[in-house]
Parts: structure tokens; C-alpha cells; sequence
């Protein structure tokens, strides 16, 4: 058996969605690929069922070497973290010996000084050892030019969703008046700010929200008047009650491309996140998205009021201008992005 992988994948925090991406990828793909993984902070499950094959298992902060993991050393390793030892060592080490090395980044555009700063030192310390980049939209696209990738190795495909899962119904004016929140419970999360800003609402308002997730500011969900805590679910109970929300509130302070927001969006649901999202973009249409200021719990009570206040009709236009924005985040986006990259590195010397 030949136990030499054409390609390795390394993934921080494998979650089920990057299992299935990479699934869709290496059922097409006539190469071997190996997998390599960081457990993710909640537990998701079946993770090698859902890929097909076995997962190497790292610890993030531990520099490892192919041989170290009883592993023939790649000709490409496709990455998702520069700032994980476990990774950058191997990733270091399939350069030297002339092999290619493709970072995944979701990191959004900002422009800040602190940005191009750290975009300098990425260009001079990190940029010469890697080959290409693959990024889920237009703000990464901006993001990885300034981290010095030309065009021509900037691949869009990172993220995308099994479709046929979230064509839902019923349609929103159906469903129950629920606000949902899906993620970490965690300050960077912005909980604190959705906490302030749901109880601020005028009294007497036929509303629900719905939290979903773990974290150590459960305590502050769980005192929290007219919120039902619903703890971790994992992604294929997810789906389900996206239909029975109409509104997806992502409050934010910094979240580069949540999936959450391609979900809900496929759902059908509105969205309404923070300026710190950076799906903002990528999934906005005229109705169907509103931002507000990120930490800012007024004016996130003045934009959930606004979907309060919505009609019918209204409603129908936000659900047709989510399911139209998610429609090009099929699951098919991170197989041709790979491709499109490999055939990119194959017709070029490093």
C-alpha cells in the first residue's frame, strides 16, 4: 500500500462542515490526501465518519515533523493556521524540500494601520514559504493581496454548505416570531451586548429568542428574562431550527466568516450581525441583512425592532434575498477552489 499522500490537509479545530468539504474534495480526487486536525473547543461528533478516513490528531502548541508522525512528507500541505506550531513546523519543512504550501484565510479587510503593520511582517517572515491562498470571498481576496499573494494564487471556495439541507420551509410570515443565536458563548461573541440589548426591548412584545451554544457565559444567558438557553447542538440538529427561526443575530466583536450566517441565510432567515462580521458582504442584499455597530446595544435594539416591525410581505422579500445571496455557498466551492489551485501550482514553478 502506498502510504506517500500526494496532499495533507491541516485544519484547526476540525468542525463537521470542514469534514465535509474536505469529503466532497477527495471522492473526486484521484491523489492520496491525509488529514491532519486540532480538536475543536466543542464536541463535535462523528468527524471520521463524516470524512471517510482516518483523522492525525495534533496538539496545536507542540512543533511536529513528518517523520515524527510516521508520515512520507507531502508535495502540497493546504493549512488553516499560520500561528499553530503544530502546523507552521511541518509547512516549514514541505517548502524546504521544494513542495508547496496553501494557507486557507478568512481573515476579513480592515484596512487599520495595525493591519498593514502585520501585514509587512507576514510578507517579509512568512509570505516566502507559502505558494497560494484560498479564501471563502472578496474581503479575504483584499485581505491575502496585502499579506503579498498575487492574484493568480488567490483561490475563493473556502466555505460552503450542503444546500439541500437548509431549502426549507416554512416560509418566514409562517414561522414562529423567534430570534436565534448560534456560537461560543464568549465575549469576543458580543453576549453581553445581545443580553443588554433584548432586555432593553418595549415591553409587552410577542418575541422569542432562542440561545444556542456553550461557553462560560452561560450564567448570563440563563438569568437572562424571555431567552430560552438551548445549550450545543450539533449541526444536523441545527438545521431544524433554522426553520423555525426568522432572524439570526450574530453580535460580534471581531468573527472573520461565520457559517452560521451561510446557514441561516440558506434557511431562508434574515441576518442581523455586527460590523465585525465579515459575511456582511458577501451575503447583504437590499432587505435580507442589518448591521449595526459591534458592542453597541442600542443600536442592536434599534435593528432588532426594525425586523419586529416587518410585514408579511416584507418578510417573504428577506427570504428570498437570503436563499438568492447563500445560493453560490454550495459544498462544491472548497473542491473547485482546490483544483483550481492545484492546477495553478502544477503549471508553475515554486
Amino acid at each position: 500500500m502506498n502510504m506517500v499522500p500526494d496532499i495533507a490537509i491541516g485544519w484547526t479545530g476540525l468542525p463537521t462542515y470542514g469534514a465535509r468539504l474536505i469529503r466532497h474534495f477527495t471522492d473526486r480526487y484521484s491523489g492520496n490526501v491525509e488529514v491532519l486536525a486540532t480538536r475543536a473547543a466543542v464536541p463535535f461528533k462523528d468527524l471520521e465518519e463524516e470524512l471517510g478516513r482516518k483523522v492525525v490528531w495534533l496538539t496545536e502548541n507542540a512543533a511536529r515533523t513528518w517523520t515524527d508522525l510516521g508520515m512520507s512528507r507531502p508535495q502540497i500541505f493546504v493549512h488553516t493556521a499560520w500561528n499553530v506550531p503544530a502546523f507552521n513546523s511541518l509547512a516549514r519543512e514541505v517548502s524546504a524540500n521544494g513542495g508547496h504550501v496553501v494557507m486557507l484565510i478568512d481573515n476579513r479587510f480592515k484596512g487599520t494601520v495595525r493591519q498593514h503593520l502585520g501585514g509587512l511582517y507576514f510578507r517579509l517572515a512568512r509570505k516566502p514559504w507559502l505558494s497560494a491562498a484560498i479564501v471563502p470571498g472578496a474581503s479575504a481576496r483584499q485581505f491575502s493581496r496585502l499579506l503579498g499573494f498575487s492574484s493568480q494564487r488567490i483561490f475563493e471556495g473556502q466555505y460552503g454548505i450542503d444546500l439541500a439541507k437548509y431549502n426549507s420551509t416554512p416560509s418566514l410570515p409562517e414561522r414562529e416570531r423567534v430570534f436565534m443565536f448560534v456560537g461560543q458563548l464568549i465575549h469576543r461573541k458580543g453576549l453581553d451586548t445581545l443580553m443588554r440589548a433584548w432586555q432593553s426591548l418595549p415591553a409587552g412584545h410577542s418575541w422569542k429568542l432562542r440561545v444556542f451554544g456553550v461557553g462560560p457565559m452561560e450564567t448570563l444567558v440563563r438569568n437572562a428574562s424571555n431567552v430560552e438557553y438551548q445549550g450545543f447542538l450539533q449541526p444536523s440538529e441545527l438545521a431544524g431550527e433554522y426553520r423555525k427561526s426568522r432572524v439570526l443575530i450574530l453580535p460580534s466583536r471581531e468573527d472573520h466568516f461565520p457559517l452560521v450566517t451561510l446557514e441561516a441565510a440558506a434557511s431562508g432567515c434574515g441576518l442581523l450581525v455586527s460590523d465585525a462580521v465579515g459575511t456582511c458582504s458577501e451575503l447583504k442584499r437590499v432587505s435580507n441583512v442589518r448591521v449595526f455597530k459591534a458592542g453597541e446595544d442600542v443600536d442592536l435594539s434599534n435593528a432588532i425592532q426594525y425586523f419586529m416591525a416587518l410585514k408579511d410581505r416584507e418578510w417573504l422579500e428577506v427570504e428570498k434575498e437570503s436563499k438568492a445571496a447563500s445560493s453560490r455557498f454550495g459544498v462544491d466551492r472548497f473542491a473547485g477552489a482546490m483544483n483550481a489551485c492545484l492546477d495553478a501550482l502544477g503549471s508553475t514553478a515554486q
